[in-house]
Protein backbone atom coordinates (compact mmCIF):
# COMPACT_ATOMS: atom_id res chain seq x y z
CA UNK A 1 0.00 0.00 0.00
CA UNK A 2 2.51 2.57 -1.18
CA UNK A 3 1.54 6.11 -0.19
CA UNK A 4 -0.67 4.96 2.69
CA UNK A 5 0.16 5.01 6.41
CA UNK A 6 2.15 1.93 7.46
CA UNK A 7 0.31 1.82 10.80
CA UNK A 8 -3.12 1.49 9.19
CA UNK A 9 -4.12 -1.60 11.16
CA UNK A 10 -3.02 0.06 14.40
CA UNK A 11 -5.15 3.09 13.54
CA UNK A 12 -8.16 0.89 12.89
CA UNK A 13 -7.71 -0.82 16.25
CA UNK A 14 -7.43 2.55 18.00
CA UNK A 15 -10.56 3.68 16.20
CA UNK A 16 -12.54 0.65 17.41
CA UNK A 17 -11.27 1.20 20.96
CA UNK A 18 -12.10 4.91 20.97
CA UNK A 19 -15.68 4.76 19.69
CA UNK A 20 -18.46 4.61 22.30
CA UNK A 21 -20.49 2.04 20.33
CA UNK A 22 -19.69 -1.67 20.03
CA UNK A 23 -18.41 -2.14 16.47
CA UNK A 24 -17.58 -5.64 15.26
CA UNK A 25 -14.98 -4.59 12.71
CA UNK A 26 -13.38 -1.71 10.81
CA UNK A 27 -12.19 -1.93 7.19
CA UNK A 28 -10.30 0.63 5.16
CA UNK A 29 -11.14 0.45 1.46
CA UNK A 30 -8.34 2.19 -0.43
CA UNK A 31 -8.88 3.87 -3.79
CA UNK A 32 -6.56 2.98 -6.66
CA UNK A 33 -4.80 5.98 -8.28
CA UNK A 34 -6.54 5.50 -11.63
CA UNK A 35 -8.66 7.79 -13.75
CA UNK A 36 -11.58 5.56 -12.75
CA UNK A 37 -10.60 4.50 -9.22
CA UNK A 38 -11.51 1.14 -7.72
CA UNK A 39 -12.01 0.61 -4.00
CA UNK A 40 -10.02 -2.41 -2.81
CA UNK A 41 -9.17 -3.93 0.55
CA UNK A 42 -6.59 -1.72 2.24
CA UNK A 43 -6.57 -3.13 5.75
CA UNK A 44 -8.95 -4.27 8.44
CA UNK A 45 -9.40 -5.09 12.09
CA UNK A 46 -11.96 -7.48 13.59
CA UNK A 47 -13.05 -7.20 17.21
CA UNK A 48 -16.01 -9.56 17.34
CA UNK A 49 -19.80 -9.25 17.44
CA UNK A 50 -22.17 -9.86 20.30
CA UNK A 51 -24.10 -12.43 18.23
CA UNK A 52 -23.34 -16.13 18.72
CA UNK A 53 -24.32 -17.43 15.25
CA UNK A 54 -21.41 -19.40 13.80
CA UNK A 55 -20.12 -20.64 10.46
CA UNK A 56 -17.38 -23.16 9.63
CA UNK A 57 -14.99 -21.71 6.99
CA UNK A 58 -13.12 -23.82 4.43
CA UNK A 59 -9.63 -25.01 5.38
CA UNK A 60 -7.96 -22.78 2.78
CA UNK A 61 -9.39 -19.53 4.13
CA UNK A 62 -6.91 -17.31 5.99
CA UNK A 63 -8.14 -14.56 8.29
CA UNK A 64 -6.86 -11.02 7.71
CA UNK A 65 -5.99 -9.33 11.00
CA UNK A 66 -8.64 -10.46 13.45
CA UNK A 67 -8.91 -10.63 17.20
CA UNK A 68 -9.50 -14.32 18.02
CA UNK A 69 -11.83 -13.71 20.96
CA UNK A 70 -14.99 -15.71 20.35
CA UNK A 71 -13.46 -17.90 17.62
CA UNK A 72 -13.07 -21.43 18.95
CA UNK A 73 -11.65 -24.45 17.09
CA UNK A 74 -12.07 -22.82 13.68
CA UNK A 75 -15.75 -21.96 14.23
CA UNK A 76 -16.62 -18.37 13.37
CA UNK A 77 -19.62 -16.11 13.80
CA UNK A 78 -21.53 -15.02 10.72
CA UNK A 79 -20.23 -11.45 11.08
CA UNK A 80 -16.66 -12.73 11.25
CA UNK A 81 -17.19 -14.77 8.10
CA UNK A 82 -18.58 -11.68 6.35
CA UNK A 83 -15.48 -9.75 7.44
CA UNK A 84 -13.14 -12.47 6.14
CA UNK A 85 -14.67 -12.70 2.67
CA UNK A 86 -14.47 -8.90 2.38
CA UNK A 87 -10.77 -9.40 1.61
CA UNK A 88 -11.81 -10.47 -1.90
CA UNK A 89 -14.28 -7.62 -2.54
CA UNK A 90 -13.83 -4.46 -4.62
CA UNK A 91 -16.19 -1.65 -5.64
CA UNK A 92 -16.28 0.29 -8.89
CA UNK A 93 -19.73 1.79 -9.42
CA UNK A 94 -21.84 4.36 -7.64
CA UNK A 95 -24.56 1.79 -6.87
CA UNK A 96 -22.39 0.43 -4.05
CA UNK A 97 -22.42 2.40 -0.82
CA UNK A 98 -18.63 2.33 -0.31
CA UNK A 99 -18.04 3.91 -3.73
CA UNK A 100 -20.94 6.33 -3.30
CA UNK A 101 -19.51 7.59 0.00
CA UNK A 102 -16.06 7.92 -1.59
CA UNK A 103 -17.23 9.80 -4.69
CA UNK A 104 -19.63 12.14 -2.87
CA UNK A 105 -17.44 12.77 0.19
CA UNK A 106 -20.52 12.22 2.37
CA UNK A 107 -20.83 9.56 5.12
CA UNK A 108 -23.55 6.90 4.80
CA UNK A 109 -25.15 5.41 7.93
CA UNK A 110 -27.48 2.41 7.62
CA UNK A 111 -29.09 1.09 10.81
CA UNK A 112 -31.64 -1.70 10.99
CA UNK A 113 -32.79 -4.49 8.71
CA UNK A 114 -35.17 -2.30 6.71
CA UNK A 115 -32.51 0.26 5.74
CA UNK A 116 -30.00 -2.43 4.82
CA UNK A 117 -32.55 -4.41 2.80
CA UNK A 118 -33.97 -1.54 0.73
CA UNK A 119 -30.67 0.30 0.29
CA UNK A 120 -30.16 -1.04 -3.24
CA UNK A 121 -26.60 -2.13 -2.41
CA UNK A 122 -25.52 -5.79 -2.68
CA UNK A 123 -22.97 -5.41 0.10
CA UNK A 124 -25.57 -4.05 2.51
CA UNK A 125 -27.90 -6.97 1.81
CA UNK A 126 -25.03 -9.43 2.17
CA UNK A 127 -24.09 -7.85 5.49
CA UNK A 128 -27.66 -8.19 6.73
CA UNK A 129 -27.73 -11.89 5.81
CA UNK A 130 -24.63 -12.39 8.00
CA UNK A 131 -26.07 -10.72 11.08
CA UNK A 132 -24.80 -7.16 10.57
CA UNK A 133 -27.38 -4.65 11.83
CA UNK A 134 -25.48 -1.39 11.27
CA UNK A 135 -23.16 -0.35 8.43
CA UNK A 136 -21.35 2.97 8.21
CA UNK A 137 -19.19 4.27 5.36
CA UNK A 138 -17.02 7.31 6.07
CA UNK A 139 -14.96 8.94 3.29
CA UNK A 140 -11.36 9.45 4.38
CA UNK A 141 -8.08 10.39 2.74
CA UNK A 142 -7.42 7.93 -0.05
CA UNK A 143 -10.49 5.77 0.44
CA UNK A 144 -13.39 4.87 2.72
CA UNK A 145 -13.64 3.53 6.28
CA UNK A 146 -16.34 0.89 6.80
CA UNK A 147 -17.68 0.12 10.28
CA UNK A 148 -19.98 -2.85 10.91
CA UNK A 149 -21.84 -3.97 14.01
CA UNK A 150 -24.19 -6.80 14.93
CA UNK A 151 -25.94 -4.25 17.18
CA UNK A 152 -28.44 -1.63 16.08
CA UNK A 153 -26.42 1.59 16.41
CA UNK A 154 -28.27 4.93 16.05
CA UNK A 155 -26.65 7.67 13.99
CA UNK A 156 -23.75 9.33 15.80
CA UNK A 157 -21.77 11.66 13.57
CA UNK A 158 -19.14 12.14 16.28
CA UNK A 159 -18.11 8.56 15.51
CA UNK A 160 -17.96 9.27 11.78
CA UNK A 161 -15.76 12.32 12.38
CA UNK A 162 -13.40 10.16 14.44
CA UNK A 163 -13.27 7.63 11.62
CA UNK A 164 -12.43 10.34 9.10
CA UNK A 165 -9.76 11.86 11.38
CA UNK A 166 -8.13 8.47 11.93
CA UNK A 167 -7.11 8.36 8.27
CA UNK A 168 -6.00 11.92 7.57
CA UNK A 169 -2.84 12.03 5.48
CA UNK A 170 -0.01 13.41 7.68
CA UNK A 171 0.86 15.91 4.94
CA UNK A 172 -2.76 17.05 4.75
CA UNK A 173 -2.95 17.33 8.55
CA UNK A 174 0.19 19.48 8.55
CA UNK A 175 -1.24 21.66 5.77
CA UNK A 176 -4.44 22.20 7.78
CA UNK A 177 -2.42 23.03 10.91
CA UNK A 178 -0.36 25.63 9.04
CA UNK A 179 -3.51 27.10 7.52
CA UNK A 180 -5.06 27.54 10.98
CA UNK A 181 -1.84 29.12 12.24
CA UNK A 182 -1.68 31.56 9.33
CA UNK A 183 -5.30 32.60 9.88
CA UNK A 184 -4.49 33.26 13.53
CA UNK A 185 -1.50 35.42 12.58
CA UNK A 186 -3.60 37.39 10.07
CA UNK A 187 -6.15 38.15 12.80
CA UNK A 188 -3.39 39.12 15.22
CA UNK A 189 -1.75 41.44 12.70
CA UNK A 190 -5.07 43.21 12.11
CA UNK A 191 -5.38 44.26 15.78
CA UNK A 192 -1.75 45.14 16.57
CA UNK A 193 -1.29 48.83 15.61
CA UNK A 194 2.49 48.93 15.21
CA UNK A 195 4.12 45.99 13.44
CA UNK A 196 7.89 46.42 13.17
CA UNK A 197 8.45 43.55 10.72
CA UNK A 198 6.21 41.12 8.87
CA UNK A 199 7.74 37.86 10.12
CA UNK A 200 5.82 35.86 12.72
CA UNK A 201 8.39 36.15 15.51
CA UNK A 202 8.38 39.95 15.26
CA UNK A 203 4.58 40.00 15.13
CA UNK A 204 4.37 37.99 18.35
CA UNK A 205 6.89 40.30 20.04
CA UNK A 206 4.93 43.38 18.90
CA UNK A 207 1.69 41.82 20.15
CA UNK A 208 3.21 41.19 23.58
CA UNK A 209 4.46 44.78 23.71
CA UNK A 210 1.02 46.07 22.74
CA UNK A 211 -0.72 43.93 25.37
CA UNK A 212 1.66 45.18 28.06
CA UNK A 213 1.02 48.74 26.90
CA UNK A 214 -2.73 48.20 27.19
CA UNK A 215 -2.28 46.81 30.70
CA UNK A 216 -0.30 49.91 31.67
CA UNK A 217 -2.98 52.17 30.21
CA UNK A 218 -5.70 50.37 32.16
CA UNK A 219 -3.71 50.78 35.37
CA UNK A 220 -3.28 54.49 34.63
CA UNK A 221 -6.98 54.88 33.96
CA UNK A 222 -7.87 53.15 37.21
CA UNK A 223 -5.39 55.32 39.09
CA UNK A 224 -6.83 58.44 37.46
CA UNK A 225 -10.33 57.35 38.41
CA UNK A 226 -9.32 56.76 42.01
CA UNK A 227 -7.47 60.08 42.29
CA UNK A 228 -10.38 61.99 40.77
CA UNK A 229 -13.03 60.42 42.94
CA UNK A 230 -13.34 63.24 45.51
CA UNK A 231 -12.86 66.16 43.18
CA UNK A 232 -15.82 68.29 42.16
CA UNK A 233 -16.31 70.97 39.54
CA UNK A 234 -17.20 70.87 35.89
CA UNK A 235 -13.74 71.50 34.38
CA UNK A 236 -12.82 69.17 31.54
CA UNK A 237 -9.40 67.55 31.97
CA UNK A 238 -7.39 66.80 28.83
CA UNK A 239 -3.92 65.29 28.56
CA UNK A 240 -2.28 64.86 25.15
CA UNK A 241 0.96 63.04 24.36
CA UNK A 242 2.50 62.79 20.87
CA UNK A 243 5.38 60.60 19.70
CA UNK A 244 6.59 60.99 16.10
CA UNK A 245 8.44 58.09 14.46
CA UNK A 246 9.29 58.53 10.78
CA UNK A 247 6.12 59.29 8.85
CA UNK A 248 3.81 58.18 11.68
CA UNK A 249 2.77 59.70 14.98
CA UNK A 250 1.27 57.97 18.01
CA UNK A 251 -1.22 60.24 19.77
CA UNK A 252 -2.35 59.45 23.31
CA UNK A 253 -5.30 61.48 24.62
CA UNK A 254 -6.67 61.12 28.16
CA UNK A 255 -9.87 63.00 28.98
CA UNK A 256 -12.17 63.27 31.95
CA UNK A 257 -15.77 64.50 32.08
CA UNK A 258 -15.82 65.15 28.33
CA UNK A 259 -18.87 64.27 26.27
CA UNK A 260 -18.17 62.31 23.09
CA UNK A 261 -14.35 62.43 23.38
CA UNK A 262 -13.77 60.10 20.42
CA UNK A 263 -15.91 62.20 18.09
CA UNK A 264 -14.15 65.39 19.19
CA UNK A 265 -10.70 63.90 18.63
CA UNK A 266 -11.64 62.59 15.16
CA UNK A 267 -13.11 66.00 14.27
CA UNK A 268 -9.91 67.72 15.40
CA UNK A 269 -7.74 65.39 13.32
CA UNK A 270 -10.01 65.88 10.32
CA UNK A 271 -9.74 69.66 10.67
CA UNK A 272 -5.95 69.25 10.66
CA UNK A 273 -6.22 67.03 7.53
CA UNK A 274 -4.40 64.12 9.18
CA UNK A 275 -4.95 60.54 7.96
CA UNK A 276 -5.88 58.07 10.73
CA UNK A 277 -4.34 54.58 10.37
CA UNK A 278 -5.44 53.00 13.66
CA UNK A 279 -7.51 54.06 16.66
CA UNK A 280 -8.43 52.44 19.96
CA UNK A 281 -10.45 53.61 22.95
CA UNK A 282 -10.81 52.42 26.52
CA UNK A 283 -12.85 53.95 29.31
CA UNK A 284 -13.15 53.62 33.08
CA UNK A 285 -15.91 55.63 34.74
CA UNK A 286 -15.44 59.24 33.51
CA UNK A 287 -11.87 58.82 32.28
CA UNK A 288 -11.34 57.97 28.60
CA UNK A 289 -8.02 56.99 27.02
CA UNK A 290 -7.58 57.09 23.24
CA UNK A 291 -4.63 55.89 21.16
CA UNK A 292 -4.44 56.98 17.54
CA UNK A 293 -1.79 56.33 14.89
CA UNK A 294 -1.72 58.90 12.07
CA UNK A 295 0.38 59.72 9.04
CA UNK A 296 2.24 63.04 9.31
CA UNK A 297 4.44 65.07 6.98
CA UNK A 298 8.13 64.68 7.64
CA UNK A 299 8.57 68.24 8.95
CA UNK A 300 5.92 68.01 11.70
CA UNK A 301 7.21 68.09 15.29
CA UNK A 302 5.51 66.28 18.12
CA UNK A 303 5.26 69.33 20.37
CA UNK A 304 3.62 71.45 17.68
CA UNK A 305 1.12 68.69 16.92
CA UNK A 306 0.34 68.33 20.62
CA UNK A 307 -0.31 72.06 21.04
CA UNK A 308 -2.57 72.15 17.98
CA UNK A 309 -4.64 69.25 19.31
CA UNK A 310 -4.96 70.78 22.78
CA UNK A 311 -6.36 73.99 21.27
CA UNK A 312 -9.05 72.05 19.41
CA UNK A 313 -9.96 69.79 22.34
Amino acid sequence: MEGFPSDLQHRLQNLLDSLPERWSYAIFWRATPDARPVLKWGDGRFRGPNSSRTTKPPQSMTIPFWDPEGSIDGVFTDVEWFYMVSLTRSFTDSDSHPFRAFSSGTPIWLAGASELQVSGCDRSREALSHGVQTLVYVPAWGGVVELGSSDLVPENWVSSRKARAAHVNPLEAERQRRERLNKGFYKLRSVVPNVSRMDKASLLADAITYINQLKTEIEELEEARRSGCGRGGGEVEVEVGVTVVGGNAMIRVQTGKMKHPAAKLMEALRDMELNVQHASLSSVKEVTLQNVVIQVPGEVEGEALRDALLKRL
